[in-house]
């Protein structure tokens, strides 16, 4: 995986509200990147034989890019399953299947399921969809995801290929069925980001790092919860004193119990800016640590348990805070295409 560039970090003045001073962060966590993988079987039923499979990768549209900005998680985004007769290349731009045919929601009874990709250097989810003897027959040659809100859009577009990637027609006829197994798969960061910033005239440098990967609870949840950031004041961002990052695969800091935010706020998403702010409050009596803030801990999915994050900040020297002042953080959470 490629070294995600640094993210910047920008820091506002304090200013004085009658006798209340407060502290403004935007805080950009490094983006996660994106990639899906499409399998394809057409089997005949009568016969038991596999007539083709293959496996290869498919372009996320930009309509599917922005989806992601909405409220809605993945059990949204690839929601009925799509194929057509077009050969025509997939783009960006693309709202449609070239010549969609059918459409199928069913899993065939086949689960949605979870992991962790080889070296750990990825997540993914794999959701199946099923076409009966019935269904879809003709001539096949492209494929993808329509979301199921009021205005579907189409998340993915890859035309059929064989094993070689090459575009190919597949025939399906009333002796077959057809399955489709598509794994979407995350690629978080892993290294440091080190970013330095200017609070009032004094230097520090934040130092931003995963927590809890690969945790079940955490991380490979995160292609289902992706979507709903923010919105939860329960299992907020939490401000720790200490100042010791943990490892990547630790699940806690140390030290005491820390200061959770007090109001979590998502603000409207952009279309094509692909990132959500969410901001994150601690009022004058909260997180006034005697040492000062040494680090925050952070999850952009909102349905995670107490404690359960996946993100942790450091501050270098802690950053300061009494019941005089109130601190204010924006988190930015991006996403991209995997290269």
């Amino acid at each position: 995986m490629t070294t995600t560039a640094l993210r910047r970090i920008h820091a506002t003045p304090k200013r004085r509200l009658s006798a209340m001073r407060k502290t403004d962060l935007l805080i950009e966590l490094p983006p996660v990147f994106l990639e899906g993988w499409f399998e394809v079987e057409l089997v005949n039923m009568r016969t038991g034989m596999t007539r083709f499979k293959s496996r290869f990768r498919n372009l996320i549209t930009n309509g599917g890019m922005n989806r992601i900005g909405g409220t809605l998680t993945m059990h949204s985004w690839l929601n009925a399953l799509a194929v057509g007769t077009s050969n025509t290349a997939p783009a960006f731009g693309d709202a449609a299947l070239g010549a969609a045919i059918a459409s199928t929601t069913s899993d065939g009874g086949f689960s949605d399921t979870f992991g962790i990709g080889a070296g750990n250097v990825f997540i993914w989810m794999k959701r199946t969809r099923n076409f009966t003897e019935a269904q879809a027959n003709g001539n096949l040659a492209e494929l993808g995801f329509l979301t199921s809100d009021g205005s579907p859009i189409l998340f993915n577009h890859s035309l059929i290929k064989d094993a070689t990637e090459t575009p190919i027609v597949i025939t399906k006829t009333s002796e077959d069925q057809l399955r489709v197994i598509y794994e979407l798969r995350i690629y978080p960061n892993l290294s440091d980001v080190i970013v330095p910033i200017t609070i009032n005239a004094v230097e520090y440098t934040t130092t931003t790092r995963p927590l809890s990967y690969p945790s079940t609870n955490r991380w490979t949840q995160y292609p289902v919860n992706m979507g709903q950031f923010g919105g939860n004041t329960t299992y907020g961002p939490r401000a720790h004193e200490t100042d010791i990052l943990v490892t990547t695969g630790s699940t806690t800091l140390p030290g005491a119990v820390a200061s959770i935010d007090a109001n979590d706020t998502r603000a409207a998403y952009i279309n094509d800016s692909w990132y959500v702010d969410v901001t994150s409050t601690w009022g004058p009596a909260t997180a006034n640590h005697a040492t000062g803030i040494g680090i925050i801990a952070n999850s952009p999915a909102n349905q995670l348990g107490a404690g359960q994050h996946m993100y942790q900040t450091k501050f270098a020297p802690k950053l300061p805070k009494d019941n005089l002042k109130r601190l204010n953080i924006v988190f930015r959470y991006s996403w991209a295409r995997y290269p």
